[in-house]
């Protein structure tokens, strides 16, 4: 992440074992969503949607960054954060909330927990965290898409609430 051009966003691509490689986003994504997707992905996650781009980061940290990048070279904030549930979950969503309390317009971003079952019992976890909007799983994985609209949709309204004028 150390080299920049004028045009280009390069990205480490952290999957498990750093292969060295990196995927590079070019200026002309700006039309697209682009989802942030935090820890390790299973196996054809990526492949199986094809309605985004997926930014993949390995920690709560270099998703700070990336999302930093975006912001100042794209003008441009990811149109969902998608954390998987792992064993350092706690610390993690204690990080995100310190982030979003600091970055109070990121707060309209879609925030989605991944992961592969035990869904029941994160209700209390989503209670907790207020910027977790909802948790998914692999099943629910093809209809991201629509998810993120109606969610993106629901926090704009919270944040820019309507008014409407008295009629005289």
């Amino acid at each position: 992440m150390d080299t920049f051009t004028p045009n280009l966003l390069q990205v480490e691509s952290i999957r498990g074992v750093d292969t060295g490689r990196s995927t590079v986003f070019t200026k002309d994504h700006d039309a697209e969503s682009i989802v942030l997707f935090v820890g390790i992905p299973h196996k054809n996650m990526l492949s199986e949607n094809d309605q985004f781009r997926c930014i993949v980061t390995e920690s709560v940290e270099d998703a700070k960054k990336v999302m930093s990048e975006l912001q100042h070279i794209f003008k441009k904030v990811p149109s969902a954060i998608i954390y998987r549930l792992d064993s350092a979950y706690e610390s993690a969503l204690s990080e995100w909330d310190t982030f979003f309390a600091r970055h109070q317009f990121l707060c309209s971003i879609p925030f989605f927990m991944y992961c592969d079952k035990g869904f029941e019992a994160l209700r209390s976890l989503v209670a907790r965290h207020s910027f977790i909007d909802d948790v998914i799983t692999k099943d629910a994985w093809h209809q991201l898409g629509s998810k993120i609209a109606i969610v993106s949709k629901l926090k704009r309204m919270r944040t820019f609430p309507v008014y409407k004028s008295s009629a005289i």
